[in-house]
């Protein structure tokens, strides 16, 4: 898997995909995580396996649908950020951005570290970074969702200059910052008590505050309006538009609802097939 993972790196840089240096480097990085430290010759990384028929599967039962492009940590945050936008001034069919003096999210350690302003990353609180970027900067989610009134995978990441310009000066006024309440939540090994949720608090230019929080995202079992199959069939649909006809999505999802007495050889029917019309060639060359 190692070696895998290596020649993806490597083919990936060779067609221009970047990271930021923390999510290597830093203090929460892969380096520290996997090897308790780059300078440590004793690192030992150690995975805890359930016992056969006796332990529940912990780690598939705490987690939960992605609603929103975005890393787990944000999912609550975006809801949490769309649904106190409602309460914000107006101007014309949008938010008055400029009323807005200041943002703050009070949260978990990893929220506030990773992808909050304690990460110190210019990075993140720049609209023109690499996507790979802005989907892990809880500044742009936050600015987006209020500047846009919606979150979705493509068209918030797709911005006119005029709106950077704007987002940019509003995701300079937002910071993140630690609160022990949300980090005890964040580590909770109970599923129906873990959250990765945040208060958020918008002081606006007359001094008043808008404030509200949430503990799990809206489509979280435990959230607001927890996800259904409809839900998750119209996420299919959404992110597979222009890639695959509706009868190949409709033979998937017939595939799916039948996987418990497909035999060995018919696992392989589990699989999208993309249309060849859809693809590009790239204009870069990797390994592969």
């Amino acid at each position: 898997f190692s070696a895998e993972i290596s020649i993806k790196a490597v083919h990936h840089a060779m067609h221009g995909l970047k990271g930021p240096n923390p999510v290597y480097e830093g203090v929460d990085s892969i380096i520290r995580r996997f090897l308790n430290g780059r300078d440590d010759e004793n690192a030992v990384y150690k995975v805890a396996l359930v016992a056969p028929g006796v332990d529940p599967l912990r780690n598939i039962l705490k987690t939960y649908p992605k609603q929103h492009a975005f890393e787990y940590q944000g999912q609550a945050i975006i809801d949490l950020a769309l649904q106190l936008r409602e309460q914000l001034p107006k101007k014309g069919d949008g938010v008055d951005l400029d009323q807005i003096q200041k943002i703050v999210l009070e949260t978990s350690h990893h929220t506030h570290h990773v992808i909050g302003t304690d990460a110190k990353d210019p990075q993140k609180i720049d609209p023109d970074s690499p996507r790979g970027t802005l989907d892990h900067s809880i500044m742009f989610a936050i600015a987006r969702c209020i500047q846009t009134g919606e979150f979705h995978k493509d068209r918030a990441y797709q911005m006119t200059q005029a709106e950077k310009d704007e987002l940019r000066a509003l995701m300079a006024r937002i910071e993140t910052q630690f609160d022990q309440r949300w980090e005890d939540l964040y580590h909770d090994q109970d599923p129906n008590v873990q959250a990765y949720g945040g208060r958020m608090i918008v002081t606006l230019g007359d001094g008043s505050e808008v404030a509200d929080e949430k503990t799990r995202a809206n489509a979280h079992p435990g959230g607001d309006t927890p996800w259904q199959r409809p839900d998750y069939e119209a996420k299919l649909a959404d992110y597979t538009q222009d890639l695959v006809s509706d009868s190949e999505r409709a033979r998937f999802i017939e595939a799916v609802n039948g996987m418990d007495s497909l035999k060995g050889d018919e696992l392989a029917t589990v699989n999208l097939i993309v249309d060849a019309g859809t693809l590009d060639a790239p204009e870069t060359r990797g390994i592969y």
